[in-house]
């Protein structure tokens, strides 16, 4: 039995990532910050402005429990996300399924401030951003989303 106990203790504390249907109250209360429909105000990729290449104005971002869907009104990508609200900066995940099976996952952080929203994520899922910056050159997207009025 002593033998066993450092790997209960190591299992109780195992700093894994977070399960739906369990999440801890702190976990809940953010998420239910986040929900609600917001657009792309400005969108960084790898450094460069892409607000003047794409449909901004028309792209929306819902949030609703622990789903994000962002779409234009006619395709949409839905993603799951989890939440790590005790990080800083804030740490976010987004799972999104592949057409065809498997899925993509993008580390992140993100930064609410009244009706403003930043997520800044590495798009191949290799590192967490430390920061809210999209360098050239880099897999980093940076999107500043605000409820629309």
């Amino acid at each position: 039995m002593a033998r066993l106990l450092p790997l209960v203790v190591a299992l109780v504390h195992w700093p894994g990532p977070i399960t739906r249907g369990n999440d801890p109250p702190d976990v809940k209360k953010e998420l239910a910050k986040l929900e609600g429909v917001r657009a792309i105000e400005a969108q960084m990729v790898a450094g460069k402005d892409v607000a003047k290449e794409l449909p901004l104005p028309s792209m929306r971002i819902t949030i609703k429990g622990d789903t994000l869907i962002r779409g234009n009104g006619g395709v949409s990508v839905e993603s799951k996300i989890a939440i790590d609200p005790s990080k800083h900066p804030k740490a976010i995940d987004l799972v999104t399924r592949l057409p065809g099976g498997g899925s993509e996952t993008a580390v992140g952080i993100y930064a609410l401030s009244g009706e403003s929203l930043k997520i800044c994520y590495d798009a191949t899922g290799k590192q967490r951003p430390k920061e809210f910056k999209s360098a050239e050159g880099s897999t980093v997207v940076l999107s500043v989303l605000k409820r629309p009025k």
